[in-house]
C-alpha cells in the first residue's frame, strides 16, 4: 500500500529518535498524504499489545505515534511507567505531558529519563488536574520551563481548539494563548477532534491572520460505535453539526453502519481540507482500535491511486 510517506517515518528503533519538527516540515514539501496515530496508554503498558499495533500499521508508514491518556489521570507514576515502555516503540513517538499536578523536580526527572531513552518529542497540554497540586498552571508554563532547562533538545507540540476551548472566554482569547505557547517554543499544533472540515479550515486561516505560522495538524477520529462517539464527545466537549448526531442516532443499533458512516465522514473531511490547501498531514485518534484507522488510510490511498484527490496536494 503506497502512502506517499517519508522514508524517515518508517519504524526503526535502531537509530536515535526522529525530530518531528523536521519530519513535519519536510512532509509539507512533498506531494502526498501523511498519517499519524494517537494511541491510548493501555493497562500495565502491555508491550506485546503495542508491538502488534506497530506491526499492523507498518504499511501505513505513519509520520509518528502519540501516546496519551483518555482513560485516567496523568499521574507521576504513569509517566515513569510509560517511559520505560517507550524503548519498545518506534523512534517517531510523541509523548504527552500534562502540566497540572506536576512539580518541577518531577518534571526534571521525567525529562532526564526521557533524554536518556532518546525521547525527544513532547506534546504538552494543560491537563485537568488541580493547579494547586503542582508548579504549572498552564501548558505555556511547562513549555517555558522545558526550554529553560533543555533549550532546543526537545521538540514540542501543543493543542489547538478550532471550536473554542470550553473554558475560554472567546476564540480571540484562544488564539492569544495559542500564540503564547508557540512563542514559548512549540513547533507544531494538533487540534481537538475535527467533526467538520470548515472548523479546521477557518481555524487555520484565523491562526495565520493572528501570526501563528507553525504547522497545524487536524485530529480525525474514525467512529467506532455510537456509544463511544457520544462518550468522547462528552469527554472532549466536541461541537459538531446537528445532522451528524441525527445520522448517528438513526444508525446507532448497527455498529458496522456507524463505522462506515464515520469512515466516509473522515474521508470527506480530509478531501475538503486538502482541497483548501490547509495541510496534508492527518492525526488519527484510534482509541487503540487500529483496524478502522487502517481501513480509513487504505481508502484514502485508493483515492490517491485513482488520482481523485492528488491534484489538490500542492500546498506550496
Amino acid at each position: 500500500m503506497e502512502m506517499f510517506c517519508l522514508n524517515e517515518s518508517k519504524t526503526n528503533t535502531s537509530i536515535g529518535q526522529t525530530n518531528l519538527e523536521e519530519i513535519i516540515t519536510r512532509s509539507q514539501c512533498q506531494k502526498g498524504i501523511f498519517f499519524s496515530f494517537e494511541l491510548v496508554r493501555c493497562k500495565n503498558d502491555d508491550k506485546e499489545f503495542y508491538k502488534k499495533i506497530f506491526s499492523d500499521t507498518k504499511d501505513c508508514s505513519p509520520l509518528f505515534y502519540s501516546l496519551t491518556w483518555h482513560n485516567g489521570p496523568c499521574l507521576n507514576d504513569n509517566y515513569f511507567a510509560s517511559l520505560e515502555t517507550l524503548p519498545e516503540f518506534p523512534n517517531n513517538i510523541l509523548f504527552h505531558l500534562a502540566a497540572r499536578g506536576l512539580k518541577r523536580n518531577i518534571v526534571l526527572k521525567i525529562l532526564h529519563r526521557a533524554f536518556e531513552l532518546d525521547i525527544k518529542n513532547l506534546f504538552i497540554i494543560r491537563g485537568d488536574g488541580n493547579p494547586n497540586d503542582g508548579d504549572f498552571n498552564y501548558a505555556v508554563d511547562l513549555i517555558k520551563f522545558i526550554k529553560e532547562q533543555y533549550d532546543k533538545k526537545f521538540c514540542i507540540g501543543v493543542a489547538g481548539y478550532p471550536n473554542q476551548h470550553p473554558e475560554s472566554l472567546s476564540k480571540e482569547a484562544d488564539l492569544h494563548y495559542l500564540k503564547e505557547k508557540v512563542e514559548a517554543g512549540a513547533s507544531f499544533i494538533i487540534t481537538q477532534i475535527i467533526l467538520e472540515s470548515s472548523s479546521f479550515i477557518n481555524f487555520v486561516k484565523d491562526c495565520r491572520n493572528y501570526g501563528i505560522n507553525v504547522p497545524i495538524i487536524p485530529l480525525i477520529m474514525p467512529i467506532l460505535s455510537y456509544e463511544s462517539f457520544i462518550k468522547m464527545a462528552k469527554i472532549c466537549s466536541l461541537a459538531g453539526p446537528q445532522y451528524l448526531y441525527d445520522d448517528l442516532i438513526s444508525l446507532k443499533d448497527n455498529t458496522k453502519a456507524v463505522q462506515q458512516y464515520g469512515i466516509q465522514l473522515a474521508i470527506n473531511i480530509v478531501e475538503d481540507i486538502i482541497s483548501n490547501s490547509c495541510t496534508s498531514i492527518f492525526h488519527l485518534c484510534t482509541l487503540n482500535n487500529i483496524t478502522i484507522a487502517i481501513e480509513l488510510c487504505e481508502k484514502i490511498s485508493k483515492l490517491i491511486a485513482h488520482k481523485k484527490i492528488i491534484h489538490a496536494l500542492d500546498l506550496n
